[in-house]
């Protein structure tokens, strides 16, 4: 039998609850990677986390534009498992749809600290 391909690596996933993300967290778990799943809803997080079990699952909620609590995170899945191997970046949330003039600050600055 062929080994898993992300065997003993671990592999931090933001926005791992919903779409791509979720996809993302199950396939690498399959694939035997450990998942630092990073969420800001911490009901599903927990969820996801029981579903993968957890020896596979590390929920770290966390709202990515708050880098405090990024950093939380991270920290949480360095003191378990001492390193990261992959980062999938994948927590987004959409914009204000408005004109220019009509934008606020503080909605853009908020759709730049979760997307990029």
């Amino acid at each position: 039998m062929q080994t898993p391909r992300f065997q003993d690596r671990t592999v931090l996933i933001t926005g791992s609850t919903g779409g791509i993300g979720e996809a993302l967290a199950r396939r690498f778990a399959e694939e035997g990677a450990r998942l630092v799943l990073v969420d800001g809803d911490a009901g599903r997080l927990r969820q996801q986390a029981e579903a993968l079990g957890p020896e596979k699952g590390l929920p770290g909620g966390a709202d990515v534009s708050d880098e405090a609590q990024t950093h939380a995170a991270l920290k949480q899945a360095l003191e378990r498992w001492k390193r990261v191997d992959v980062a999938v970046l994948n927590a987004g949330i959409e914009g204000r749809i408005a004109l220019l003039e009509e934008q606020h600050a503080a909605d853009f600055d908020r759709v730049m600290a979760v997307n990029v």
